[in-house]
């Protein structure tokens, strides 16, 4: 039988709470293949992705290729800013709000670029 190691009790923290330390992430607003202005640093952590949603995302040709949750903030974040996670970009395919958990957050579904993108100082030289 398998078991998830989850105990249930108040008094152990990661049963209550989500913990956000897989990593820092960083988002940016994009027009195109030029970066707009940081929206700037998040913790996150990892997600897993569900059968059912990998599948509606392919069934209309959007892979989804990693989801990460990050902290809710007063930030707007929308599909068309990017993520750098890990040296490699992402464009943010959906947004789910958690409200129901502890910390609020968000989940992001991301599908990698095919491309880099270029900073705003660069593209006007």
């Amino acid at each position: 039988m398998l078991s998830s190691r989850k105990t249930y009790r108040k008094d152990n923290l990661r049963d209550v709470e989500k913990v956000f330390n897989d990593g820092i992430c960083n988002i940016y607003v994009a027009n195109e293949r030029v970066l707009g202005n940081s929206k700037g640093k998040f913790y996150f952590a990892n997600e897993s992705v569900g059968i059912g949603h990998f599948y509606q995302a392919y069934n209309n040709n959007i892979s989804i290729d990693r989801a990460i949750a990050i902290p809710l903030n007063d930030i707007s974040i929308d599909t068309q800013d990017v993520v750098l996670l890990e040296g490699i970009w992402y464009k943010i395919a959906r947004i789910q709000y958690k409200d129901n958990k502890k910390p609020r957050h968000w989940i992001l579904s991301l599908q990698r670029s095919p491309f880099n993108y270029m900073e705003v100082n660069n593209a006007n030289n």
